[in-house]
Parts: structure tokens; C-alpha cells; sequence
């Protein structure tokens, strides 16, 4: 059986009756007044106990019109049960407020243990009350307890003759009261720095914490104080998914009054990517959304719903709060039901829409509540007549003419995916059918279209879409993508076509029907074949082709097609076969505006589908000589020929062009020889990217490209190639260089190690010759002598443009001499970024200056991190955001943290708050159980109580007793907290524990 609560409706239809009952029927309209603005009490008045409450405590005027949360609430209730009971009594057995409070922490505590200890448990026995026999008289006084007594005869297998039940008039009763026990429980020993009883529950149910919400909302509702411990707790909990977590923090914020600064700034820590994601929102997450403060709103862009069912209540409160999110962009829903009122608040900022497994009526619903959406982009089973219906006929450009301007062009972007569960033994025909709907009659509104998943697809269904369409200027019938530009115009309009096999007749008919499309200028064509007439129709606006996997034979027609071509991109499935093809064409073609060739063939081919022969490559060397006279670049990626020779008479081909980038990569037989006397140079080429390229090419290669400003190349042997690599850099000069990167890959380590000469040879070539250098990397190159290192870095120093210097995996020391001759050289005025990392298993990293938003991603890919040494720029903004980090990624196997707030910083700046302290405190405490050292430099608390609460939260970490120190640097402290911190170290150096206390 099924028991429901009074709809709105209901509810207000109870309080009419009760108050016509009364002297004053008028003060209903109060009361409803005043439930419209507490979305709390309201919600608990949709129970019917709880509803005839408060019209008892409206009547009696013992309902303040301030008490917005249920904690609030709650209490008023016990008072008036107070009073009432009071009524009844004789006056010397009155109940004072005073003994309430009591009664109603020693029933919290038998609450709590049923709720906690006994399986949540309700229904109790005069056993569980054993050690309080008085509170449970008082208590059923009150009214808070129901004692029920039956004979045994109605139990089976009982030896008493009677069997007595105690239970709360409403399990959030129990709830509440113990809440409040939990609080004031926890409230007396916070300040002693124990382990508090909050601590223990919330230990005890951190592996299913949703479901005491209501419990530890109640003791969040009682103090402020408790809730940022809740907070806290919530945010290490690595049992919850971050939907869960942020809904979770949201609710308990909802029973919170005056802590807006300080329960935000901890709800902040799980807004990631300016980005909030829900699970299971409820009226109290409403409630928390709309409490946070105004800057927090305008950051966040993206709102997420995951696994929801909203009531028609839930889905408006959140709407009318999300109307406040002004830089809200993106919506996302999945798994989720959402009912709306039938006139929903609009999300005028909202501009695209993700949805996916929502229910159809959900859709329409949506759709009219966001009239801004331009880009909408739904999984749905696209065999459902009824859900494509659902989009259509909510985003037709015409019901969307209130959020945009008359004068604006306006475009909606559909994207439909079908979900492959639902398509295995389906067609696509009725969903084109019920798509082509969508646009109808909408000529003079350009649209884009998206259809990916479906199976068994009909090629005439497809094309008669685009015929009957013409106003469409993107159709991808796979599974790409495309982009808008911010103006949400469509420029360098795409055409997608995936998975289609199409007869001569059907390309005709599609390619004619794309002629006018007039702003069509890119296609790509993939994993298709494409049949084309002697004389295909022309597309002259077509200037970019991208094709992969496609059949051979389709080639020649279509390049034949696309006479305006000036960028040719194509993966080839069968080298020798396909480019013959390819080059064929372009030569009858003519093809004189070509500017760009790349022709790629992917590593997953067999030897033999990548090699060419001589007359295939020469055959490209003559198209690119003869008649590609405006080409500027040219790539050939995994195409190997059979003789090198074919190689360099492609590059001699390439010479006459007005070439400013060849990109030859993973060639076999690339070696480049130049004479030198000959002067043999391409003076155009300003990148170069090589990999696996023989040592004594690189200072011909480098002597013939004297406009190179950026180099990229990933070397053998780091002694052998590095040496060749300054050698030809030396011959050009190395003026015009900005960029060098040089890495050696997965190499074995005498390979990846260079000698002191080597190294102070990169160094003096930086030095003298490279005056506009701004970036240098070398990734895995490792110096015999850390000292060459710092040499490197000096002459780094010298060279006025550069800003970057990378050094990872080069064999650096967390405490050698290239990192103090770093932190020299921060003092200094030159502004050069030095970041150092140990690679490729990364046990220690090192961080100066790195921006705030970079350490989430930083320590999460990291996860074997012994080791941190960071120095921070913002103390307050930086350590939240590495804590929130580690606690994320477990932090298990840490035995060092070094934070240090240089003493450039201002003092607003090495300043951190109470929430900031505790919260490294407990990251310490709960998640890092090999941590032995932890350094804090010139890092500022506003409160010195919370450097006594941090070294306490160090006592329980158990390594300490094995280690046999634990070392805390704390710069500052003032001289009354010192003597504390020192009866601390006292009571630590005294075995079991062995912690060591350093003050300066």
C-alpha cells in the first residue's frame, strides 16, 4: 500500500477548512501567504500531521513568519507541545523550556542509536529506554512518544503476557531529535579537538550517507558550526559521486542561516569547470541553489541533471532559482523525468541542450522553457514517431522568435543520436519521415542537422529528406560533429556524410540539391561509397574535402565535382591503390588553386597497404611540380616508399611552390642529405616535426630550412642526435626560432642521457643565437650532472623573450641544486616559468606559479604522487583547491606535502580561513595514512586555534609511530598559542607517538 501526501492543492484546501472552523477565519490567507515564500515549511506541510501543526501553530500565532527550515520548525513544534502539555498538567509538574531541551537530546540519543547502531530502526521497546524510564514518561506527556501495550496471545512464540512498542509520532521526529543530540554532542568537544561524536557517525555511514540526508540535515539545521563540519565530511566522502555530493552539500546549506560566506565557499569546491551537476535534486537543494551567493551563480555555465525525478514544484522552485544563473549556457539531462507547471520559467541564457534517455513529454516541456536554444543534441530511440514529434514542434524557428532579434539570423543545430540497445533490429525511415517536419515551411531559417545510430538505413528516405529540406546546409547521417562560431552563425558551412552507400542516381539527386546550398564550402565524406554519373553536378562553393575510408573507385567523380577544391585532407585505406587514384584525377583536374594536401595512412594498416611505388610517388612529385603552383603545404603521414631517392626528388618537386610547411612523418628510408655547397634551401618552412629520423639528417635538414621558427622533433639517441641538432641550428643562425621541443620517447636510459659538453652546447646555443626564444622543452633528456641543469637555466635566463622553460623527466632532485637555484631566481625580476616534473611513473612534483584552475587536473593525473612541493600564489584560493584535489584522488601514498606562500606575497594573500585549516586538517587525518612530513611555510591562519586543530588532526595519522617523526614547519605563530603547540609536541614525543614540532 501506497500512501500519499497532500498535493498543493490539498494542502491549501485543509488550511481553508480549518480556519472557517475558527474566530478568525481570515488568518488562512496568512498562513498560505506565508508558506508560498518557505518552500521548506511548505514542503512539510504537504504531510497531513505535519500540515494540521502548523495551522495550530498559525492560530495560536507561535509561527514566526522568519522560520524558514524544518529545524526551525520542528522546535516551535516541541514548544507548543510544551505548552499544551502544560495545559493539562498540574502546575508544579510543569515542563520548562529548559527541561525540553534535555528531554529532547536524551530521546535524540536512543533516536540516533536506532537510526545508526539497529538498522534504522523505528519501532522501540521500554528496554531502549532503560537507562532513561523518566524522559520516556515525559515524553509521552509531550506527545513526541507513542507507547502501544498488546497481549501475547496475538504473538507466536512469546513466554510474556503482554509485549510493549514505543515509537515518534513521525520518523523526521526521530530524525530531528536526534540531530539535535548529535550537535549539542558534538558541539561540547569541538573545541577540545577531539574525535567528536559527529565525527563517528559520519564515519560509520560515509559508505551510505544518502540515507540519513534528513538526520544530518537536523544537525546541520541546530548549528552553523556543525554544518561546515558536515560540509567538510561531504567533501572527502569518496563513496559519493560528485552529483550526489553537490546535491547532498546543497541541502544540508538549505537549514543553515547566517553561514552564506562560509558554507559557499565550500560548496564552491565541487563547482568543476564552471559546471554544477544534480542527482535527485529536492525542494531543500532548491533551497541551498538559491542561498548561494550571487558570484558563485554568475560562474557557473554548464547545469547538469543526472538520475532524477522531479515533482512539478521541484522542476519550477529550480527553474525560477536557475533564471538567476545569468551566464547559465548549457543544460544537460539524462536518466531523468521532469514535470513542469503548464507555464514553466523561461532560461532565456540558456542556449544549448543535451539530453539523453528523457521522457517524451519531457522533451516538449523542456524545449518551451528554454525559447534561446540553439543547439540541441538528443539521444532518443529515433524510431519513435512521438519523440521526434516532441522536438519538432517544440524547436521550429518560429516558436523562438522571443529570444532573439528581428534583425538577427536565426539558427537551431539538431543533433539525434539513437541509443544502440534500440536500433539492433530497427530503420530509420519513420524518424526522417517525422524529422522532416521540423522544416516545413521554414525557408528563410537555415538549419542543421545531426542523425547518428540508426541501422538499416534506406538511401532514398535520406535523400528525399534533403530534397524536400533545401534550407539545410548540414546533414551528418553518423556520427560527427561541427561547431558555431560565438555569433551562432554558420560559418564555413560543413556537409557530413557517414555510413551511406549511394547509387549514381541517389548522388546525382543529392548533389544537385546541393548546389544550392550557396554557403556549403566543406565536405567530409567517411566510411562510405558514393557512385557518381559520367558528369557529375558541379559543387563550385566547395573548397575543403576531408574523406576517410572511402571505397577507391569514389575518388575520381568526386573530386571531379568539387572544381573550387583548395584543401584536401584524406585518409587512404590502400596506399599505392588510392593515391594513384587521387593524383590521377587531380592532373585531369587541373587543380591550379590547391593550397593545402595531406594524405594520411593510419598506423592500424599492414606494411603492405602503406608502401608506394617509385611511379606512384614520382607521379605526385609531377602533379605538385606541373600544377599545384599556389600549394603552401604538403603532408605525407605513414606512407613509405621503397627507395629514399623517391623522397628527395618529392621535395626538389616541392621547392618551386610557394611551400611553407612539409610535414613528412614516420617514412621509412627518411634521410635527407643536402649538399651543401649547393645551398639547397626552403626558405618558406617555418615548422618542422620529425620523429624517428636518422642523426645525420638533422643538420641538413635544419641548414636547409633557415625560416624555422618552431621545431618538434622526438629523437633516438639524445647523446648522438642533440649534438647534430645544435650543429645545424648553429649553421642557420637560430635568429628567428621561438619554439623547441625535444623529446626522447620511451627510450632506455642510456639512451635518454646527455654528457656535461652536450648540454652546455644546447645552453650556449640558447644563449648567443636565439635571441627570440620564448619556449623550451626537453621531456626525458637527462644530464649526467644536475649542475648542467642550472647552467641551462642561466643561459635561459639571458635570452630577453623567453617566459617558458620545461624540464620533464630530466633526473631532477626535489631538494638538488636546480630547485633552490629556481627559488633564486623567483626573487629575481626575470619573469621565466621554470616547471620541472619526474616522469614517466611521477612519485614527486614540484609547481611554482601555476594558475589555480590547472592543480585539479595537475594532481588528478597523477596518481602515484609520494611527493608534493608547491609553492602558491593565492593561500586561501590555492590550498581549497588542492585539497578538494586530493581528497579525490585518495591521496593514500603521500608521505610529503610542502606548501609554501613565498614572502613576496602580500599578507592578504598567505592568509587562509578556518575552513581552509580544518579542511587540510582533516585530508590529513582521513586520507593520507603513509603521510610522514608536512611543511607549512609563511602560510597565515586568521585563527591560531586551527594550528593547534591541524596538529592534532597530524597525531592520528598512524605512520607516525613507524616513522618516527613528524616534521611541521610553521612560520609566524604568535608567542601565547606557542606554549600550547609545545605542550602538544611534549605529549607527542612521549611514546606511542613520535611526532616533532618545529616552530620558527
Amino acid at each position: 500500500m501506497w500512501i500519499e501526501g497532500f498535493s498543493q492543492e490539498s494542502s491549501r484546501e485543509y488550511i481553508d477548512k480549518f480556519f472557517t472552523s475558527t474566530s478568525n477565519p481570515c488568518r488562512g490567507h496568512g498562513l498560505k501567504v506565508y508558506l508560498d515564500d518557505q518552500p521548506l515549511i511548505n514542503e512539510l506541510a504537504k504531510t497531513p500531521l505535519f500540515c494540521l501543526m502548523v495551522c495550530h501553530l498559525w492560530s495560536q500565532e507561535r509561527l514566526n513568519t522568519e522560520i524558514a527550515t524544518q529545524t526551525e520548525l520542528l522546535d516551535s513544534v516541541n514548544v507548543f507541545l510544551m505548552h499544551h502539555a502544560n495545559a493539562r498538567a498540574k502546575s508544579k509538574d510543569e515542563i520548562t523550556k529548559e527541561e525540553l531541551i534535555k528531554i529532547i537530546r536524551k530521546l535524540g540519543k536512543v533516536a540516533l542509536g536506532g537510526l545508526i547502531d539497529d538498522s534504522k530502526k523505528l519501532v522501540f521497546t521500554p528496554h531502549d529506554f532503560r537507562r532513561v524510564p523518566a524522559i520516556l514518561n515525559r515524553a509521552r506527556e509531550l506527545g513526541i512518544l507513542s507507547k502501544t501495550t498488546i497481549p501475547t496471545t496475538m504473538l507466536p512464540l512469546s513466554h510474556n503476557t503482554t509485549s510493549t512498542t514505543i515509537e515518534f509520532y513521525h520518523k523526521l521526529v526521530q530524525e530531528h531529535s536526534a540531530g539535535k543530540y548529535l550537535a549539542a554532542k558534538t558541539k561540547k568537544y569541538m573545541l577540545r579537538l577531539k574525535i567528536s561524536k559527529l565525527d563517528r557517525v559520519l564515519r560509520n555511514i560515509k559508505a551510505n550517507i544518502g540515507d540519513y540526508e534528513n538526520l544530518i540535515r537536523f544537525a546541520a539545521g541546530t548549528d552553523n558550526s556543525i554544518c561546515i563540519r558536515i560540509m567538510e565530511a561531504l567533501l572527502s566522502n569518496r563513496f559519493l559521486d560528485e552529483s550526489e555530493r553537490y546535491r547532498i552539500l546543497l541541502d544540508c546549506s538549505s537549514e543553515t542561516k547566517g553561514t552564506q560566506e562560509n558554507v559557499s565557499s565550500l560548496v564552491q569546491r565541487c563547482v568543476h569547470a564552471e559546471s554544477i551537476v544534480l542527482k535527485s535534486p529536492t525542494v531543500y537543494t532548491v533551497v541551498g541553489m538559491q542561498n548561494l551567493p550571487k558570484q558563485l551563480k554568475r560562474q557557473v555555465r554548464t547545469v547538469k541533471f543526472e538520475g532524477s525525478t522531479l515533482t512539478t514544484d521541484v522542476t519550477s522552485g529550480l527553474w525560477s532559482c536557475l533564471k538567476d544563473f545569468l551566464m547559465l549556457d548549457i543544460l544537460v539531462i539524462s536518466d531523468s523525468s521532469l514535470s513542469f507547471p503548464p507555464s514553466p520559467p523561461e532560461l532565456l541564457s540558456v542556449t544549448q541542450l543535451s539530453a539523453e534517455r528523457v521522457t517524451s513529454q519531457c522533451y516538449k516541456e523542456v524545449l518551451s522553457s528554454i525559447p534561446g536554444v540553439r543547439d540541441i543534441d538528443v539521444s532518443i530511440d529515433v524510431t519513435e514517431t512521438s519523440n521526434t514529434f516532441q522536438i519538432t514542434t517544440a524547436s521550429r524557428p518560429m516558436n523562438q522568435t522571443k529570444a532573439i532579434n528581428m534583425n538577427e539570423q536565426f539558427f537551431v543545430h539538431i543533433r539525434l543520436h539513437a541509443l544502440p540497445a534500440l536500433t539492433a533490429d530497427r530503420k530509420i525511415e519513420p524518424a526522417i519521415g517525422g524529422l522532416s517536419l521540423l522544416f516545413e515551411d521554414q525557408t528563410e531559417n537555415q538549419q542543421w542537422l545531426h542523425v547518428s545510430g540508426g541501422r538499416g538505413r534506406d538511401e532514398e528516405a535520406l535523400v528525399d529528406l534533403f530534397v524536400k529540406t533545401k534550407q539545410l546546409t548540414y546533414l551528418n547521417v553518423g556520427s560527427g560533429g561541427g561547431t558555431l562560431l560565438k555569433n551562432n552563425n554558420v560559418q564555413n558551412t560543413r556537409l557530413e556524410i557517414e555510413q551511406c552507400q549511394l547509387s549514381i542516381e541517389m548522388t546525382e539527386k543529392l548533389w544537385s540539391c546541393f548546389r544550392s546550398f550557396t554557403s556549403l564550402n566543406h565536405l567530409t565524406i567517411s566510411d562510405s561509397s558514393l557512385s557518381f554519373p559520367p558528369s557529375p553536378p558541379d559543387l563550385q562553393s566547395v573548397t575543403n574535402l576531408s574523406a576517410e575510408r572511402v571505397t577507391s573507385q569514389s575518388y575520381e567523380g568526386l573530386l571531379s565535382s568539387l572544381p573550387g577544391l583548395r584543401v584536401i585532407d584524406i585518409t587512404i585505406d590502400d596506399a599505392e591503390r588510392d593515391i594513384s587514384q587521387i593524383t590521377a584525377c587531380l592532373r585531369r583536374t587541373g587543380r591550379q588553386q590547391l593550397t593545402h594536401i595531406e594524405l594520411t595512412a593510419p598506423s592500424s594498416l599492414p606494411s603492405a597497404k602503406t608502401s608506394v611505388s617509385r611511379e606512384t610517388v614520382r607521379g605526385l612529385g609531377l602533379l605538385i611540380r606541373e600544377q599545384t603552383k599556389d600549394l603552401q603545404r604538403l603532408c605525407l603521414s605513414g606512407v613509405k616508399c621503397l627507395d629514399e631517392e623517391d623522397l628527395v626528388e618529392l621535395v626538389e618537386s616541392s621547392t618551386l611552390k610557394a611551400l611553407d610547411s612539409l610535414h613528412l612523418q614516420s617514412l621509412d628510408g627518411t634521410c635527407f642529405e643536402y649538399d651543401r655547397e649547393s645551398g639547397f634551401q626552403l626558405p618558406s618552412v617555418t615548422e618542422l616535426l620529425t620523429e624517428s629520423v636518422t642523426s645525420q639528417s638533422y643538420e641538413g635538414l635544419l641548414s636547409s630550412l633557415p625560416g624555422l621558427k618552431e621545431i618538434d622533433i622526438a629523437i633516438d639517441d639524445a647523446e648522438r642526435d642533440i649534438p647534430q641538432i645544435m650543429a645545424g641550428l648553429r649553421r642557420t643562425g637560430g635568429q628567428q626560432l621561438t619554439r623547441i621541443n625535444i623529446t626522447a620517447p620511451s627510450l632506455p636510459s642510456e639512451k635518454q642521457s646527455v654528457s656535461s659538453e652536450t648540454m652546455r652546447g644546447l645552453g650556449l646555443v640558447i644563449r648567443e643565437q636565439t635571441k627570440n626564444l620564448q619556449w623550451l622543452c626537453l621531456s626525458r633528456v637527462k644530464g649526467t650532472d644536475e649542475g648542467d641543469l642550472v647552467e641551462l637555466v642561466e643561459c635561459c635566463k639571458h635570452v630577453k623573450m623567453m617566459n617558458h622553460l620545461m624540464l620533464l623527466g630530466c633526473g631532477t632532485k626535489s631538494y638538488g641544486r636546480l630547485r633552490h637555484h629556481i627559488t633564486g631566481l623567483n626573487k629575481s625580476k626575470k619573469s621565466l616559468r621554470v616547471i620541472f616534473l619526474h616522469l614517466p611513473f611521477v612519485t614527486e612534483l614540484s609547481a611554482e606559479r601555476v594558475t589555480s584552475q590547472s592543480y585539479e587536473g595537475l594532481l588528478s593525473s597523477l596518481p602515484g604522487l609520494r611527493e608534493i612541493d608547491i609553492t602558491i600564489d593565492d593561500a586561501e584560493r590555492d590550498i581549497p583547491q588542492i585539497t578538494a584535489c586530493l581528497r579525490r584522488t585518495g591521496g593514500q601514498q603521500l608521505t610529503r606535502i610542502h606548501l609554501t606562500a613565498p614572502y613576496s606575497l602580500s599578507s592578504e594573500k598567505n592568509r587562509v580561513s578556518r575552513e581552509t585549516m580544518r579542511g587540510l586538517g582533516l585530508l590529513i587525518r582521513e586520507q593520507t595514512k603513509n603521510l610522514q612530513r608536512l611543511e607549512l611555510y609563511l602560510v597565515k591562519c586568521t585563527d591560531e586555534e586551527d594550528l593547534v586543530y591541524l596538529i592534532e588532526c597530524c597525531r592520528h595519522v598512524k605512520t607516525m609511530s613507524d616513522v618516527g617523526f613528524f616534521i611541521i614547519f610553521i612560520m609566524s605563530v604568535s608567542v601565547e598559542i606557542s606554549s600550547r603547540l609545545f605542550s602538544l609536541d611534549n605529549e607527542a614525543t612521549s611514546p606511542p607517538s613520535s611526532l616533532r614540532i618545529f616552530i620558527a
